[in-house]
């Protein structure tokens, strides 16, 4: 088993390593976020949205904390992480304010041989995100908060340096979905552990990499395996 650290920049000095997940782990993840997205799905937006108003209240008033933590990851200065934190709680209030509105069907004119053309903007299921570790918070924010109010289930494939961050930033997820009694139980946002042996598994099992090229755009023009 591969293992990652954090290693304060600062200092030098490895604080805290980790595991990352097995082969066999893998599938029951992916099993776990799949049942967390049949409950996630039929909650009304409007219970999403609260959810995201109570992390963003949660993440402002943690905003030190969470800046100490990625100061220790990637260096960077307090000033920067505690904008970056109160950025993602703006975030957060946005699209829980905002929407509902855009999830609205989306009327076409002109229907040619109907009544009514419409689109629909439905959840998709489990999404998985691979981010960088420049802005560890922002980056799973500007991916994951706007998911989770459309309906799906994350997936996230945080960068290596960054496993502290993106564990608070589960941690502080789920403490708002108990708070508002839904389906924290099931409910896997982020994966602080994970490495690139993930991203493998899901190609080789699920031929998924169209799939992923379409949701990130992170891997260009790749065939399916």
């Amino acid at each position: 088993m591969s293992t990652f650290a954090v290693t304060n920049p600062n200092t030098g000095e490895v604080e805290q390593t980790f595991d990352s997940l097995t082969t066999e782990e893998i599938a029951g993840v992916i099993d776990t976020a799949d049942r967390a997205f049949q409950d996630w799905k039929e909650t009304p937006v409007s219970k999403r949205g609260e959810v995201l108003k109570a992390f963003a209240d949660l993440v402002e008033g943690r905003a030190s904390e969470l800046a100490d933590l990625i100061g220790k990851e990637m260096g960077k200065p307090k000033k920067q992480g505690e904008a970056e934190v109160k950025k993602v709680a703006f975030t957060a209030r946005w699209f829980a304010d905002n929407s509902e509105k855009f999830l609205e069907d989306t009327q076409l004119p002109d229907a040619q041989g109907a009544d009514q053309t419409y689109v629909k903007h439905d959840p998709l299921g489990v999404l998985l995100g691979i981010m960088p570790w420049n802005f560890p918070y922002n980056q799973i924010a500007r991916f994951a908060l706007p998911n989770i109010m459309v309906g799906n289930a994350i997936l996230m494939k945080q960068a290596a340096i960054c496993p502290t961050s993106s564990q608070a930033f589960q941690d502080l997820i789920t403490l708002c979905l108990s708070q508002n009694a839904l389906c924290c139980q099931h409910f896997h946002m982020c994966l602080a552990s994970c490495d690139i042996l993930f991203v493998k598994f899901l190609i080789k099992r699920y031929g998924c990499i169209k799939i992923i090229n379409q949701l990130i755009g992170l891997f260009g023009e790749t065939s399916t395996p």
